[in-house]
């Protein structure tokens, strides 16, 4: 009887055991490393409390308050990371077509209103544009920009304070999937929003060519966008994919404005003509990007994909595929006019990219056939 008992016994760790190893495999840890790099339990030092620099839920923040005191750090415009936090500041001028990260950089922004968004605590206010592009009706004005809460893109929009709003976000065990069904399971605690983010924020893996069956490996260090074909009137959009998040301030609406929306399909008269780019309409993954190379992905224009991508079951060949916003702007700002991955100024027909800088190909990536020899 006992041998029985010992060997259920063993039989029950050896269950727990490779129940925690396939664990440790799937699933992509929140925030990581030392409690004491962000928190403090007493914020005092040689007994004395300090109160000038006490910050809510015991952070140490060394800035301005705010997401911007770990994401906006000193030593921010030198090092794409600081103590494991993503700088939003970051940016190398000599070396910026393969050390921008995926969301890319506030910096240049300080200089230039039309580089990215303004977010006041970091940027100051816009001083070009007043109303929403897209929306000129949204909630909150440009000059109110925030980087998470109702005034901002992260965290749950529906509660204004930035640091209450991402409540849950930097701890969550989720899967390195996120199907956004809340904030601790979303993309980039972007809240509702589906999608696989790229364990290195996509650093140095600006203009790359990579297989496009190794899409979804953790290893390769590249970001997963959830698209949507979207079918208006016919079926409401789930909210999940990225360009839906982009269009909550920018116009979302089944109406005649907005960047996402209707008017993107059909024009007023209803004659079925393109009258903005479209995003989350699903286009041919076997056709992009044409480089003379066969099942390559370009990280210049990335896509959207429409079907379920979760981690190992992610298959982009039987994946519809979308334009989304981030196909060719970066959510914060980049190096170029309206936060653009390329230069808009150099998208030159029949050029063959000759004058293209850094190995861009820009809008060519997708219209192959528009970049011919004269």
């Amino acid at each position: 009887m006992r041998r029985d008992y010992l060997l259920g016994f063993f039989i029950f760790l050896f269950i727990v055991a490779h129940f925690l190893f396939l664990q440790s495999k799937i699933v992509e840890a929140g925030v990581t490393g030392a409690c004491a790099n962000c928190h403090t339990m007493h914020n005092s030092q040689g007994a004395v409390e300090d109160n000038e620099t006490a910050q809510e839920h015991l952070l140490k923040i060394k800035g301005d308050g705010d997401c911007l005191g770990c994401h906006a750090a000193p030593a921010g415009e030198d090092e794409y990371k600081v103590e494991g936090a993503p700088q939003v500041i970051y940016y190398d001028a000599d070396d910026k077509s393969k050390r921008m990260l995926a969301g890319g950089t506030f910096t240049t922004v300080k200089d230039n209103d039309g580089d990215g968004h303004n977010i006041v605590k970091l940027t100051g206010k816009d001083d070009v544009i007043k109303v929403m592009p897209g929306d000129p009706d949204c909630v909150f004005k440009v000059d109110e920009l925030a980087c998470a809460g109702t005034k901002g893109c992260h965290g749950d929009r529906d509660i204004e304070n930035p640091m209450k709003a991402i409540q849950k976000g930097h701890h969550s065990p989720a899967d390195a999937y996120r199907d956004g069904h809340d904030l601790a399971h979303s993309y980039r605690m972007l809240n509702g929003v589906a999608g696989i983010g790229a364990v290195d924020y996509e650093f140095g893996m600006t203009n790359k060519l990579i297989d496009k069956n190794k899409l979804g490996d953790p290893n390769i260090n590249v970001n997963i966008y959830q698209g949507e074909h979207l079918d208006w009137p016919n079926n409401a959009p789930s909210g999940k994919s990225i360009s839906w998040l982009c269009g909550e301030c920018h116009g979302n609406k089944e109406s005649d404005k907005g960047f996402y929306s209707r008017a993107g399909i059909v024009s007023a008269d209803n004659n079925d003509i393109w009258i903005r780019h479209p995003t989350d309409i699903i286009t041919k993954l076997d056709n992009y990007p044409n480089v003379g190379e066969e099942n390559k992905y370009s990280t210049e224009v990335p896509l959207g994909f429409v079907d379920a991508i979760k981690g190992a079951d992610f298959n982009p060949e039987a994946s519809g595929v979308t334009v989304t916003c981030l196909s060719c702007h970066r959510a914060h700002g980049s190096q170029y006019k309206d936060a653009l991955r390329f230069d808009y100024s150099f998208m030159k027909t029949g050029a063959k990219g000759e004058d293209l800088p850094d190995g861009e190909k820009g809008c060519f990536r997708c219209h192959t056939d528009k970049d011919f020899e004269e």
